[in-house]
């Protein structure tokens, strides 16, 4: 685990998101390379929902990045104008 976890005094656990968000992506291309070749259409699908679920917890995981950025930059502007 390459990802920091805090509990919070509240009982939330907080978890660093770039670490965790590098740790989705290898899962993901790992179950990109599973060889499908074999399996019977319904452990197929399964393989493909899972590849879309990781996908999706990917890119909410970027959307929290991004919009941290977008307050980080609102930050220096105001700064800056002072």
């Amino acid at each position: 685990m390459n990802y920091k976890l805090v509990k919070a005094e509240d009982g939330i656990v907080w978890v660093s998101i770039q670490p965790l968000m590098n740790d989705v992506k290898v899962a993901l291309e790992n179950a990109k390379n599973i060889n499908t070749d074999d399996m019977l259409d319904n452990e197929k699908t399964g393989v493909d929902f899972t590849i879309l679920s990781m996908e999706a917890v990917y890119n909410f995981l970027g959307s929290l990045l991004t919009e941290q950025g977008l307050k980080d930059l609102q930050e220096q502007n105001k700064e800056s104008l002072h």
